[in-house]
């Protein structure tokens, strides 16, 4: 097993945690509220727990909607299991289900059940420890929220041509089939040594294609932007990155999906240092 399906192994993990959270605070407040009505106190709800609780829900009514929804042939392998399992398959399962129509909520709602919880942290006067789990969870579970993000910013731009079962883009506006990323022409040494220390995946242009091992470069490309956000860029000004993928940066669906992602990163971690010291 490789560095890259381990750590996207964690990643599903947070993922998972996050939606249990957010169902099973939703559940508490849920309970808090019709008991508070009891005492005559009105419901006073906490909208800060049940957005999530409600998105929760629609991730797992969509995801189950999804199977009977789709025709046969996209769901053959359709399975939550993937996602700790073959992680390509999994991907490939959020591609079809994010951008089919009756799905759509899945990109906007992924990444509001993952921010929702940090800036309610952010918030919480008593526990700030809270925003350093909630900060940490987020960031890991970003990258299948990112899929699902950039998918659904596809759907809506890009003009797609049903495949089997891979939906295609103009190659005229791509890095691949996708359009979504590359290999770099050129690899700086301070790269490779750090590829090669971290056990990282490395690729060669001779039979390079943007397809095969797509967990792989994905969680690469994700892994890459994280660092470079958390040490303000200052390494790879010297050519010290952690892949050798990058995005395409005349693909507007990619770009707008990276630059989201780094001022989430930016924000997450900027507040998780100031947190101590603000009173809110």
């Amino acid at each position: 097993m490789t560095t890259e399906i381990l750590l996207l192994k964690f990643c599903a993990l947070s993922l998972v945690l996050l939606w249990l959270l957010a169902l099973i605070r939703g559940s508490r407040e849920c309970t808090g509220m019709f008991r508070r009505w009891h005492r005559g106190e009105g419901f006073r709800p906490d909208l800060w727990l049940l957005l999530p609780f409600l998105l929760a829900l629609v991730l797992a009514a969509t995801w189950i909607g999804g199977i009977f929804w789709l025709p046969k042939g996209l769901t053959s392998t359709f399975n939550l299991a993937d996602a700790f399992g073959d992680s390509d398959v999994f991907f490939l399962d959020v591609f079809v289900l994010v951008r089919d129509s009756a799905t759509w909520i899945w990109g906007p709602a992924l990444i509001l059940l993952i921010a929702i919880p940090i800036a309610h942290a952010f918030r919480n006067r008593d526990f700030y420890w809270h925003l350093y789990v909630m900060g940490v969870l987020g960031l890991l579970a970003m990258p299948i929220g990112l899929i699902a993000l950039g998918t659904f910013v596809e759907r809506e731009t890009t003009v797609f041509e049903r495949g089997d079962p891979n939906f295609r883009a103009d190659p005229a506006s791509a890095f691949g089939n996708f359009g979504r990323y590359g290999l770099k022409d050129e690899t700086p040494n301070c790269t490779w040594m750090m590829m090669g220390a971290l056990h990282l995946k490395t690729f060669g242009h001779d039979g390079y294609s943007p397809e095969r091992d797509r967990a792989v470069q994905l969680t690469q490309l994700w892994l890459n932007n994280t660092y470079n956000v958390a040490t303000l860029d200052v390494p790879s000004a010297f050519g010290c990155e952690v892949s050798q993928i990058e995005p395409n940066p005349n693909y507007l669906p990619t770009a707008v999906t990276l630059g989201f992602y780094r001022a989430f990163v930016a924000l997450v971690l900027l507040g998780m240092i100031a947190r101590p010291f603000v009173r809110v």
